[in-house]
């Protein structure tokens, strides 16, 4: 894993325990302000380098698996290498690989519509054009088919 990676992960982690145990009690005594404020300039400073570009890390990766090390739950999107090390957010698919082959057989009619087919699925068309590569460009290829019978 890479090292800004790994600190960005610590400092998002430190921050987020920080926040959790910060507290005011009921005769209006902060408890962990101090802890607080120090993970807050730790992770202003590594972000201010960031900003600064002397190095580039996925922030949202880093908070994904931060949320993770605090609550000790994994989270659904990280993928992972071969060692369990993060290294990307993978999106939520919006097809089950069912609905998949459904609309990839709904398209091979060429009688259907790209609406039809996201009814019969329960989905938006944007989700047929976003999870069905087929799918882009289709009326161009069916135009380019049937003026070629025509010839």
């Amino acid at each position: 894993m890479d090292k800004y990676l790994r600190e960005a992960i610590a400092v998002a982690t430190r921050l987020h325990r920080a926040q959790d145990a910060y507290t005011v009690t009921a005769d209006n005594q902060e408890v962990g302000l101090d802890e607080l404020n120090a993970a807050s300039d730790a992770f202003d400073a590594f972000t201010a380098g960031l900003q600064e570009g002397r190095y580039s890390v996925d922030m949202d990766l880093a908070e994904a698996a931060a949320m993770e090390a605090t609550t000790g739950k994994p989270h659904r999107y990280i993928q992972r290498d071969e060692e369990g090390n993060p290294v990307a957010l993978v999106p939520p698919r919006k097809l089950t690989d069912k609905q998949l082959a459904q609309a990839r057989e709904l398209l091979a009619d060429p009688r259907q519509t790209i609406t039809g087919a996201a009814k019969a699925l329960g989905v938006s068309r944007a989700v047929i054009y976003s999870e069905v590569p087929e799918a882009n460009n289709r009326y161009a290829r069916l135009r380019a088919a049937a003026q070629q019978t025509e010839v």
